[in-house]
């Protein structure tokens, strides 16, 4: 074994002595492995409702409104998550990660590859907080274990709003260490910013990394409360942004959109939730090398024995996950269709950097502990054993996605346009979607092909609404595992 580690920070120190070379091709190498996985193996597809209204929401922003005009007969276009209100349709979701990718169309970049390029910004804001708490070769061995990670890897190529919340967060954690530092005004105020630009992609995500955070940061803050000045200012632009969207929505500038829906405010405990605990830590261990848990949890035992002499930056970056993981137990929504536990993610690459901080820390292998000697072992046996998981990752998935949109392919295939989809049941085997997650229409309802929900007799409202489009039915047979399209004939006028 101490060849082994001698091995990886010799070769770790030698890239480092080639910073811009190891930048400029390493940050290619995972743009273009995220790029090849969202194109590839997602197929471009948005996966689930939550990504398609991401989508949904970017291309209203930039048609230059916050809602759509509901259509007369809103009930055939009902979709999950869409709120209905004063004849006026809008999706619950915070503006956030919706104006990253609005930005990204206006560059003309394409949208599968937004997420991609915020992914692999991401791994190098974490280099950047890795370097400032540990060392380069931490911070580069802690990228790379965290690149490898399938649970990173498919978040990030997907159109989940997790992985820019990631990035904002890690560069949130890492400017509130450089103000505590330095005190220096831009640093409090593009903190505050940075904070506020998580709260509004994923307010709950960027609430469990804020408190952290903040307690990490309040006893400078009492000793000098002007320091809270440049935070508060920083936040304040995005946050009348938010009041401002809100009041636009609900008419009340302090209720959240995503408030408007019950599931959204529902917290307490109950069996259900210790159940979906246990769910969530189980799916840890498939969607990571299963040592990665192990190391957390041993790491931050090992961390809460010996807090009076860890450095406060480090005892902070063992807490992120610990919180994640407390607060999500009290108001776990639904996940749906996704990635490993996704609601865990933000504070995933927090959770590597401590790990590899445990295992690389000592300058060679035999200046570890017993435990320490057992637990690098058990590293290393796990890195081959997650490769099995990864392939099978890599093959359902790509099963997943190619069931999930066997709807949008079949109209695709027969070249059908000027029509009418009436949908008259939900896709897939594996992971279904149900048929208010198919209904993916345009905000004003001209696309070429409107995807509806059956409602059988009642049909011929709508079928009298477009008269001049052709009308077709579609089914999902479970047991071939693909849907058909049946031509209806056309209502017959007067």
């Amino acid at each position: 074994m101490e060849k082994v580690y001698a091995y990886i920070t010799h070769w770790t120190d030698l890239l480092l002595q080639k910073k811009r070379t190891l930048f400029v091709l390493g940050g290619l190498a995972v743009f273009l492995t995220l790029s090849a996985v969202s194109i590839f193996i997602l197929l471009k597809f948005p996966n689930s409702g939550d990504e398609y209204l991401y989508l949904y929401q970017a291309r209203t922003f930039l048609a230059g409104r916050f809602s759509n005009p509901a259509h007369p007969l809103q009930h055939f276009f009902k979709f999950t998550w869409i709120l209905f209100r004063k004849n006026r349709v809008f999706c619950h979701f915070l503006p956030g990660w919706p104006l990253f990718l609005a930005v990204g169309m206006v560059l003309k970049i394409p949208a599968y590859l937004i997420g991609p390029l915020v992914g692999t910004l991401s791994l190098g804001a974490l280099f950047l907080l890795g370097k400032k708490i540990y060392t380069p070769r931490i911070a580069l061995i802690a990228v790379l274990l965290t690149f490898f990670s399938s649970f990173f890897i498919f978040n990030a190529a997907s159109y989940f709003s997790h992985t820019p919340c990631s990035l904002l967060l890690i560069l949130f954690v890492y400017v509130s260490l450089r103000f505590e530092e330095t005190s220096r005004t831009h640093a409090g105020l593009l903190s505050g910013f940075l904070f506020a630009a998580a709260f509004i992609t994923r307010p709950f995500s960027a609430l469990l990394c804020g408190l952290p955070m903040f307690l990490h940061l309040l006893p400078g803050l009492l000793k000098a409360p002007r320091k809270l000045l440049p935070l508060l200012s920083g936040a304040l632009p995005v946050f009348s942004f938010l009041l401002f969207y809100d009041y636009q929505l609900t008419g009340n500038p302090f209720s959240l959109p995503m408030l408007l829906v019950k599931q959204n405010r529902q917290w307490g405990v109950s069996i259900l939730q210790v159940q979906t605990l246990i769910y969530y830590l189980k799916k840890l261990f498939l969607w990571m090398p299963v040592s990665f848990p192990v190391l957390y949890f041993a790491s931050l035992c090992k961390g809460l024995t010996a807090r009076k002499t860890l450095p406060s930056g480090e005892i902070l970056l063992g807490s992120f996950f610990l919180f994640q993981i407390l607060g999500q137990f009290f108001f776990i929504p639904t996940e749906g269709n996704a990635y490993g536990p996704r609601y865990y993610y933000e504070s995933f690459p927090f959770l590597v950097l401590f790990i590899t901080a445990f295992l690389f820390k000592e300058t060679t292998y035999s200046q570890k502990g017993i435990l320490g000697k057992l637990l690098f072992v058990f590293f290393l046996i796990s890195l081959p054993l997650s490769v099995p998981p990864w392939i099978n990752h890599l093959k359902t998935e790509r099963a997943v996605i190619l069931e999930r949109s066997d709807l949008y392919r079949t109209v695709e295939l027969q070249r059908i346009q000027n029509a009418i989809i009436f949908i008259g049941s939900g896709t897939g085997t594996i992971r279904p979607m149900k048929i208010y997650d198919l209904t993916r229409n345009d905000g004003d309802y001209q696309n070429s092909v409107l995807y509806a929900i059956d409602h059988g007799r009642g049909n011929r409202a709508l079928m009298s609404f477009y008269p001049d489009r052709t009308y077709y039915h579609y089914h999902y047979d479970k047991r071939l595992r693909q849907g058909s399209l049946k031509r209806l004939a056309p209502f017959p006028r007067r």
